[in-house]
């Protein structure tokens, strides 16, 4: 059963809306994560994560391509039958709820370390949560258009901080040096980290490309958000080395912390606040796609005609196991460098390649 949506969106929108899915919370984790795993060669491990990322979004376009006007909910069923495809389905709509959990968590715990220690943290995962609702609820057009009149705000403070981060007083590209000191093997297993998170998660969209006016557009679409996320995730992370040197593995948030590094004629000060601005501006549209594929997935397998009663519910439970998912940052660290590159890869690789493997058999016999 078709679920009912009202509106379609543009290629426009659709390439920003991926953009800042893609730089939502991962410009603030990758540089730490990173550099973490492959020391000042971080920067490296994105880039070649990108070509990567780049095979998984045409994996992801074919898909859509092939079974244009269809969600992953509904073509799976096409492809594998009724029950195997609503199993297949209910594993992707999971993976939608876990990620928008752990997002809305990401952001909860930034918040309660950097800014409001003595705030509780469901203070902020409820209000931010609240916002994703409202902007679900309106529908996929609404939130694209919404998305569109935060993208001059989050990439301008992105490229101020870029700019800026040059001047701070102990950036030395010295620090950057040798390359592949930790060694390249190391290096190509710290890749898997940025093609899982954030390129992989990009397979959400294909509850959402149904939606687009133009469909061939797909493929530059992906392709091209990829390459500018992660040129925009590589420098930021090359700029965390320069200035912290070898310090910057040991950073949890490496990027705010270079921020509020940033002093220029003691005018321009206090720019950790960018930072705030960019993870709740991106934050919120991440985990409302999150969202959006969550319970329009879930109105697609029990075939409701309209996903919107199951909005404010959903958001209820999306709240509460943002809570639960850990114990606390450590532990979220742990998950997000050891465990996450391994499980995704279930939903982000696997799943989408058997069902066009799936697929191309049948065509065939």
């Amino acid at each position: 059963m078709q679920v009912k949506e009202e509106g379609r969106v543009n290629s426009e929108q659709i390439f920003f809306l991926v953009l800042n899915f893609l730089l939502a919370s991962a410009f603030i984790m990758i540089p730490s994560t990173v550099t973490g795993k492959a020391g000042k060669d971080g920067w490296a491990a994105i880039l070649i994560a990108t070509g990567a990322g780049s095979l998984l979004s045409m994996l992801y376009t074919a898909l859509c391509i092939r079974f244009s006007g269809r969600t992953i909910i509904q073509f799976a069923q096409e492809i594998m039958g009724k029950i195997p495809g609503k199993i297949l389905g209910i594993i992707f709509v999971w993976f939608a709820l876990h990620l928008g959990a752990l997002v809305l968590r990401n952001f909860g715990d930034f918040m309660v370390i950097s800014l409001m220690p003595s705030t509780p943290l469901i203070v902020f995962n409820a209000v931010v949560m609240l916002i994703a609702v409202m902007a679900v609820y309106r529908g996929i057009e609404v939130l694209c258009h919404f998305n569109l009149m935060l993208v001059p705000v989050i990439l301008s403070s992105m490229a101020v901080i870029i700019i800026f981060s040059f001047t701070i007083h102990d950036f030395d590209a010295a620090n950057l040096l040798p390359l592949f000191e930790s060694g390249f093997s190391r290096v190509l297993k710290t890749s898997l980290i940025p093609l899982t998170f954030p390129f992989g998660e990009s397979v959400l969209f294909l509850m959402i490309f149904p939606c687009m006016s133009v469909p061939r557009d797909t493929k530059k679409i992906m392709v091209g958000a990829i390459l500018a996320a992660a040129l925009i995730m590589a420098v930021i992370t090359a700029e965390t080395v320069a200035v912290f040197g070898s310090n910057a593995k040991n950073l949890m948030y490496s990027t705010h912390s270079m921020i509020r590094c940033i002093e220029l004629a003691q005018i321009f000060e206090r720019t950790d606040a960018i930072t705030i601005v960019i993870w709740i501006l991106s934050g919120v549209i991440k985990i409302s796609v999150c969202f959006y594929a969550f319970v329009k997935g879930c109105a697609q397998l029990f075939a409701l005609k309209d996903y919107r009663p199951i909005v404010v519910p959903s958001g209820i439970i999306m709240t509460a196991l943002s809570i639960l998912v850990y114990e606390n940052v450590i532990e979220q660290t742990e998950f997000a460098s050891k465990i996450w590159p391994l499980y995704s890869l279930v939903f982000e690789l696997l799943l989408p390649l058997m069902l066009i493997t799936f697929d191309s058999v049948k065509k065939v016999f």
